[in-house]
């Protein structure tokens, strides 16, 4: 009995163990398929062994032969590239690719579509208003390339067994530009021989040049002179800077473990011919040069500088005086602001707005209530606000709350005021009023249809900016308002102070009356109705007649309020005496 046990053992045990290499086999056959489909479904890319092949775009650091904790480097040919943690590609930054169109549109950089197998198939340059078409081989390297554009080109490419690149046929206009590449491999050295025809017009050149590169580096460029190149690294083995005949580069770039140390962040001033240019240095690591409008120099003292992985903008304080970019003062100290948007007031008060990095100061229409600043930038339709803003202060940050944000707030009379996409909004666009529900939140109609809801109306500040939400099924029974609740009866009784005036006329008396001490203001708002007429295509007369509507409009209304609109239309304005007949 026991030896016929052992023996059953024994087989159950020769069973698993046939099962278990059967499922090796298996496991090793899937992984050699999935290695297989993996280098065939992304694109090919070996800088080292193929360092002339064409590349979509770089997604990861090792792409690069970039070693440690990389964060950012300039790439030549690629622009600005950032990594996460574990060395991917992040998109959507400022000066990026993006996966996102929309955000590429409005920042005038560039769109990339990659296919389900993580190719880029199509690049769109917003900045140029050029479109590229990517074509692959079975293999995952690139077989042509079509730009579409103010200088369009076509260009093919040949490669050997190895998936290196032997020839490329570039069509540009009427020039066709055929280039033949041959390999000798000794070591980690490949030198590359290059055979170029040029034709145009019936009309051939012909040269020859060579390559010399090691670990996918560039040694040596040979075209009827040498030219060698010599490299300096850091501690993590990446490349700082490449010097060659005609001069010298130095790559830029960080690692996560630096940012946050702010201490070994600093700047510094190059002399370039008789003037200074800023740069940003880590040790003795040169990270980008700072830059400056010139327009900007009497009023802003400061340099500013984003890190968009960690959301923080590097201040270099004091770098600019009022004879320039200079040594300035300060030591070369930076400072550190923990924001992505934020507004920067000068010494003398004037003012920029800063969004992830980038300058907007242009196109933006501004509101300021109580102690919310709200900018509205018509090119991205997107709408920021301060809820805390202070006055005097250097740096007040912003955040952005959506695309045509539709905002509100009561006055010190319970009136309901409407902003949105930089204007007050006003019953001409159909917008009206309900009343309040159980959930003490008013229904904001238009065209009869409810969309919005002010939520939180009895408890709501006044002066104060508040965003509705948009409206999905709330409840719209009508809740008996009570008598003792003057807040919520003014709110009510008075939701519509502009009834019967058109578009023009309301605009202008709600900006009166929120300006009524800010003459500069209201002579603004005009200025900025008669740019719009003009636009328009007005003539004299017609301007005329508009103001002259306004004013009877507004005059029914509020004649203190009609009188400074005759006060205050522009001056190039010719008012004639028919003017208020």
């Amino acid at each position: 009995m026991p030896y016929c046990t052992t023996t059953t053992n024994a087989l159950i045990l020769h069973r698993i163990i046939n099962i278990k290499n059967k499922m090796k086999k298996s496991i090793l056959i899937l992984l050699t398929l999935f290695t297989a489909f993996s280098g065939f479904a992304q694109q090919y890319i070996d800088v080292v062994n193929a360092p002339l092949n064409p590349i979509g775009y770089i997604e990861n650091k090792n792409q690069l032969n970039l070693k440690g904790d990389i964060a950012f480097c300039d790439v030549s040919g690629e622009g600005f590239i950032y990594f996460d943690k574990n060395g991917q590609r992040v998109f959507n930054l400022l000066y990026t690719l993006y996966t996102n169109k929309e955000k590429a549109r409005i920042n005038r950089g560039t769109y990339i579509e990659l296919d389900n197998q993580k190719k880029v198939v199509y690049k769109e340059n917003f900045y140029f208003d050029d479109k590229t078409f990517y074509t692959y081989n079975s293999t995952a390297t690139i077989s042509k390339i079509e730009v579409q554009g103010e200088y369009p080109t076509v260009t093919t490419y040949e490669y050997d067994n190895k998936k290196r690149l032997i020839k490329k046929i570039e069509q540009k206009d009427a020039k066709t530009t055929v280039t033949a590449y041959t390999y000798q491999t000794t070591g980690n050295r490949i030198v590359i021989s290059a055979s170029e025809t040029v034709t145009e017009n019936n009309q051939s050149k012909k040269r020859t040049f060579e390559y010399a590169y090691e670990n996918g580096l560039v040694m040596k460029f040979t075209d009827g002179f040498e030219d060698n190149h010599t490299y300096t690294y850091d501690t993590k083995g990446n490349w700082v800077t490449n010097s060659f005949r005609f001069g010298n580069v130095n790559r830029e770039f960080y690692y996560y473990s630096e940012l946050g140390q702010w201490d070994k962040w600093r700047r510094i001033y190059k002399k370039t011919n008789t003037t200074y240019s800023p740069y940003l240095m880590i040790g003795y690591r040169q990270i980008r040069m700072l830059t400056i409008g010139f327009n900007d120099l009497d009023n802003f003292t400061d340099i500013l500088f984003y890190e968009p992985i960690i959301a923080t903008t590097l201040v270099a304080e004091n770098a600019v005086t009022t004879t320039g970019l200079s040594q300035g003062t300060g030591g070369g100290k930076i400072s550190t602001l923990k924001a992505k948007n934020f507004m920067y007031r000068s010494v003398k008060g004037n003012i920029k707005f800063f969004v992830e990095g980038d300058n907007k100061s242009g196109n933006l229409k501004q509101v300021f209530i109580g102690n919310t600043y709200v900018i509205y930038d018509a090119g991205s339709s997107l709408t920021y606000w301060c809820r805390d803003f202070e006055e005097g202060k250097k740096f007040n940050v912003f955040e952005e709350i959506g695309k045509d944000a539709f905002l509100w707030y009561k006055s010190e009379k319970n009136d309901f005021y409407f902003w949105q996409k930089g204007d007050y909004v006003t019953k001409a666009m159909g917008y009206t009023l309900g009343t309040l529900n159980d959930d003490d939140n008013l229904i904001v109609y238009q065209n009869q249809k409810p969309v919005f809801v002010m939520e939180n109306l009895t408890t709501s500040a006044q002066n104060t900016f508040y965003k509705v939400v948009s409206y999905s099924g709330q409840a719209i029974s009508k809740n008996t308002i009570p008598t003792n609740t003057t807040a919520r009866s003014a709110s009510v009784n008075n939701t519509d102070p502009y009834s019967g005036l058109s578009t023009e006329a309301a605009a202008y008396l709600a900006v009166y009356k929120k300006s009524a001490n800010n003459i500069n203001e209201v002579k603004k708002h005009l200025e900025n109705h008669l740019k719009s007429w003009e636009q328009k295509g007005y003539s004299a007369d017609k301007v005329i007649q508009s103001y002259a509507t306004m004013f009877k409009e507004t005059y029914a209304k509020d004649q203190d309020a009609a009188f400074e609109l005759l006060m205050r239309i522009p001056r190039r304005v010719d008012i004639k005496k028919s003017f208020l007949c």
